[in-house]
């Protein structure tokens, strides 16, 4: 590891040392000769003292050294995580102030870096965390500052996976009821939330709706709650695409699932994916049928459509009056084939690909029948917000973006925008004097995937109902595509009371971030030296040699407090925070590895699904079959 240059300043401490030693010395060895000599214990114990001085400036200079030289991983096992009455615990750390960036720049100024090889050990520069070494202590975020939403924002490989485990553990062993929102689908967070459900006796609690593993998965219906039916319209165009000129075809969707919704209600039916797709494409007329028989009961019915939906009409004629729902149905049955084809093909993909097979089973529960592989061992759980939050329910939504992009992106922002309409009633119709003695704490990691310009609502909306949301990204581009442009995505995080930003993705996250802490009052010092030849300034010509004078003045100007190329350099698992009206530097604890793999028991169900059928193997990619995973003896834990 590069010595750091502060050799000058070691050296002068150590001579004011040695001139203070010479001193004492020498007086005591002319004590006899000096008029005061017999008070020489005194002068000597005085020069000690004063020798005291460098000495501690020459150790804080030496640990400081050792500080900003020697990168450190810092190891906690999750059962000792710090507690502290309403707070949370974020790793170590230190307030950042202009002394910190100022520092920063001196050394900048200095070209003091650490070595290539050094960096890309520890994936970025230590020397901006050692520049706290000397103030370093545990960090905690105030709980009442998470109902005010936290968010995470950094490259692939910083340290958000690491951050989201750190605060799944806290908020499990807090007795919140927990909600991981996970469209890739990391094992490690599963297991991890699952292990950390087990270890404070959360385990009956805990659920998983896992996209890939419909015989490991419990069920989930978006749909089955709402306020009014045209809410379900929404939810469907929040998933529907948004390129080019499709926003007409979103409003063909919204009013054709309205209407299905709207009959579906009145008929006092649960609303679900599949039972949009049967009767929006296939089975309209079969609503139709039962719209008459109850609004007009007293209408003859007809196996034939065109004589029952004559009838209807008259019987509209003579009684002077119409209604809308039946009249909107007869109008989708009516409508030309090929025409409805071109119009609702956008939302006819979606709702296909969410309501086929397995997904439809778990999506759909009741309305699908289970997949070719299922055990047929009882029903499995049915999921909702309520249920959640009633329970203290621990879920983890594994949705398996890789394998399924569309369907996993669908299922999360449904599942958000199903929230939002739970947190909508829970305003409506429960006391507000529960709402912060039952924290829900929802998790949404990739959330560019999970997020929607109908959901945006929720972070503005949701802090007096007792719901934290901690949402991770990797840039704010994936946002602004998510949500439609810029201004929509500066317009969501505005609404986000707190930051965690690790190493930044590109230059404009480092410059969002930087401008968010804003500025402070920093000194600006300028130098000059000035040489003047003889018989210049002044100076007679027959002087030899010249003049040699320097200026130093010292200024102050408002300058960012967080310059963006130390965003661009931060080490991995440490992060930049911004909470409570302050800036810290943080480093973020490595947690042991999960005791209890949640992971291992889907994919043990997914291969016993598959022995059944005859198969004994798990499907492989590029179609081959590999082995399914190797059995362990009973207890074993892998490490």
């Amino acid at each position: 590891m590069t010595r750091i240059p502060l050799g000058q300043s070691r050296a002068l401490l150590l001579s004011q040392i040695l001139f203070l030693a010479a001193a004492a010395f020498s007086f005591r060895r002319a004590a006899d000769r000096l008029p005061y000599g017999r008070f020489w214990p005194g002068v000597v114990l005085g020069l000690g003292v004063a020798a005291l001085g460098p000495a501690w400036a020459g150790f804080r200079l030496a640990r400081r050294s050792r500080g900003l030289r020697k990168a450190r991983v810092l190891r906690l096992r999750a059962r000792k995580i710090p507690r502290k009455t309403g707070q949370t615990y974020l790793g170590e750390g230190f307030v950042w102030g202009p002394a910190q960036t100022e520092c920063l720049n001196d050394l900048s100024s200095l070209g003091v870096l650490l070595p290539a090889e050094a960096r890309d050990r520890i994936s970025g520069d230590w020397l901006i965390h050692g520049l706290g070494t000397d103030r370093l202590e545990p960090l905690f975020l105030p709980d009442l500052l998470l109902n005010q939403h936290l968010f995470l924002m950094g490259a692939p490989g910083s340290g958000k996976t690491r951050a989201l485990e750190l605060l799944i553990e806290q908020a499990v062993r807090r007795g919140d009821a927990v909600v991981v929102i996970d469209p890739k689908g990391d094992e490690g967070l599963l297991d991890r939330t699952y292990s950390s459900a087990v270890a404070y006796g959360r385990e009956p609690q805990f659920r998983t709706l896992a996209l890939p593993y419909p015989h490991a998965s419990a069920r989930y219906n978006p749909l089955r709650s709402f306020l009014a039916p045209s809410d379900v319209a929404d939810r469907i165009c929040s998933i529907m695409p948004r390129e080019g000129a499709s926003e007409s075809f979103r409003n063909f969707a919204w009013q054709f699932v309205s209407i299905v919704a709207t009959a579906l209600d009145r008929l006092g039916e649960t609303v679900s994916l599949a039972k949009l797709e049967r009767y929006c494409f296939r089975d309209t007329w079969m609503l139709v049928g039962p719209m008459i028989g109850l609004l007009c009961p007293d209408v003859r019915y007809s196996a034939n459509p065109d004589t029952y939906i004559h009838a209807y009409r008259i019987h509209c004629l003579l009684r002077q009056t119409s209604y809308i729902e039946i009249d909107q149905l007869i109008s989708m049955v009516k409508l030309d084939r090929e025409y409805f084809a071109k119009v609702a093909g956008a939302l006819k993909n979606v709702l296909t690909k969410l309501s086929t097979e397995s997904i439809g089973f778990l999506l759909s529960p009741g309305d699908v029948p289970p997949p070719p592989l299922w055990p047929g061992e009882g029903e499995p759980p049915e999921l909702s917000w309520w249920g959640i939050d009633r329970d203290r329910l621990v879920v983890y939504f594994y949705l398996g973006s890789l394998i399924g992009p569309d369907t996993a992106s669908a299922t999360a922002r449904l599942a958000l925008a199903d929230l939002m309409s739970y947190v909508g009633r829970k305003y409506a119709f429960d006391e507000a004097s529960r709402f912060l003695s039952r924290r829900l704490t929802v998790i949404v990691d990739e959330v560019a995937d999970a997020l929607a310009p109908e959901s945006v609502n929720i972070l503005n909306k949701a802090r007096g109902a007792g719901l934290s949301l901690v949402m991770a990204g990797q840039s704010l581009a994936d946002l602004e595509v998510a949500l439609g442009g810029p201004a929509e995505a500066r317009r969501a995080l505005a609404n986000v009371g707190s930051f965690l930003t690790f190493r930044a993705a590109n230059p404009d996250d480092a410059r969002y971030f930087s401008e968010k802490v804003g500025v402070r009052p920093l000194p600006s010092v300028t130098r000059g030296v000035l040489y003047e030849p003889s018989g210049m300034g002044g100076r007679p010509k027959g002087l030899a040699g010249f003049g040699f004078r320097t200026t130093t003045s010292v200024s102050r100007r408002s300058e960012p407090l967080l310059p963006t190329s130390a965003l661009d350099r931060l080490a991995r698992f440490h992060y930049f925070g911004l909470w409570g009206g302050e800036l810290r530097k943080g480093l973020l604890p490595l947690l042991d590895p999960p005791a209890h793999l949640h992971s291992r028991t889907l994919k043990k169900r997914a291969l016993e699904a598959a022995s059944a059928r005859g198969q004994g193997r798990l499907p492989g990619p590029e179609g081959e079959l590999r082995p399914g995973p190797p059995s362990r003896p009973t207890g074993e834990v892998a490490g």
